[in-house]
């Protein structure tokens, strides 16, 4: 009797084991369930956009179209390198790209291109093209701006936006 009594006990606790891990599995099931439906509800009261919490963005300005720009050349303009004393060390040839705003200026600066080459020659003439105090280190910002001003103002009007020296070629005398 004493081993039908721990057969039964232990069958009756097999069977209760399997009715609690039932039930702790849908227990386990039913939290995720609401667990899930009530992190849905409150994401949907603060981020559906109801009214009770709104933030006004500005829409970001359209960036304007890239117009390509558009550049006339000049090729090979030359420049005497002079020392202190005015002696002739060699000359300087400049490959320059002059840029202007639009297809019209193009070509209204094409037809004056001998008006600008020789703007550009006394400027050169007159100012010189290296760094002061140099003998060996163009003025590449310098030159720049003094060609753009010189050329803008023999044209009487301002047309090229910007000079870009594309290449130098120093030779010995």
């Amino acid at each position: 009797m004493a081993e039908d009594e721990k057969n039964g006990e232990g069958k009756d606790d097999g069977a209760e084991n399997k009715g609690s891990k039932k039930l702790l599995i849908a227990g386990l099931v039913g939290g995720l369930i609401i667990g899930g439906a009530a992190t849905l509800g409150i994401t949907t009261v603060f981020f559906s956009g109801d009214g009770t919490h709104v933030e006004e963005v500005e829409p970001e300005p359209e960036p304007e179209p890239d117009i390509p720009a558009i550049y006339v050349n000049i090729d090979r303009l030359p420049a005497s390198l002079l020392n202190a004393k005015g002696r002739l060390l060699g000359y300087l040839f400049l490959d320059l790209s002059l840029e202007v705003e639009n297809t019209e200026d193009r070509d209204w600066l094409l037809m004056r291109m001998p008006l600008v080459r020789d703007a550009f020659l006394r400027s050169i003439s007159a100012d010189g093209v290296m760094q002061p105090g140099s003998l060996t280190t163009l003025d590449y910002q310098g030159l720049r701006s003094r060609l753009r001003a010189a050329a803008n103002k023999a044209l009487h009007r301002d047309v090229i936006t910007d000079i870009l020296i594309t290449n130098a070629l120093r030779t010995e005398k």
